[in-house]
């Protein structure tokens, strides 16, 4: 798989991981309540979005 390939599955995975996340906590009705889940969802949508930025370097 090409690099620009493979940051662009990687920041998707995360992506869907992170929302997963959210979802999960929201179901149950705690997402407000729960700090490590939230920092977990912020921090994996920061890598995911810097995934994004090295992707769009590499293809400049």
């Amino acid at each position: 798989m090409k690099p620009r390939k493979l940051l662009d599955r990687a920041a998707a995975i995360i992506e869907r991981e992170a929302e997963g996340i959210r979802a999960a906590h929201a179901t149950f009705g705690r997402w407000d309540d729960c700090r490590e889940a939230k920092r977990d969802h912020d921090e994996m949508l920061r890598i995911a979005a810097q995934l994004r930025q090295a992707e769009a370097f590499d293809a400049a």
